[in-house]
């Protein structure tokens, strides 16, 4: 099974705090980073730096998917001041789901939304 993990950030984001969000992820829930196959999140976070460098920092695509897109994916943790700001009341997880259910198979969520002060993440994993 290949892992997708799906972000969102604030704004001018730092790799340092995506970077430590995603350390949490491998460590709290046991995941192998070697079967990480992409990142994903929403197209209006395509050129965000701190996003870019963490799927870099990888060696990883940064796939990204409009809010209408994104807004059709029913999700655990849904947000309303996320769907204010954005158009869809989910990014990490949204993202994590429609990715995964593109590249393969049986795609299901495995961690849902861990936060930090500026980041969002979760994974999803596919066949």
């Amino acid at each position: 099974m290949s892992l997708i993990v799906g972000v969102g950030a604030s704004r001018g984001v730092t790799i340092a705090e995506v970077g430590a969000l995603i350390d949490r992820l491998w460590l709290e829930h046991g995941l192998d980073p070697s079967r990480l196959t992409a990142f994903a999140t929403i197209d209006l976070k395509a050129a965000e730096p701190g996003l870019v460098a963490i799927a870099g920092a990888y060696h990883c695509q940064l796939l990204t998917y409009p809010a209408r897109v994104l807004a059709t994916v029913t999700v655990p943790n849904p947000s309303t001041v996320v769907r204010e700001r954005t158009g869809t009341s989910s990014v990490a997880e949204a993202a994590a789901l429609y990715c995964a259910a593109q590249l393969g198979e049986n795609a299901r969520l495995v961690v849902p939304k861990l936060k930090s002060p500026a980041a969002t993440c979760a994974v999803a994993e596919h066949r």
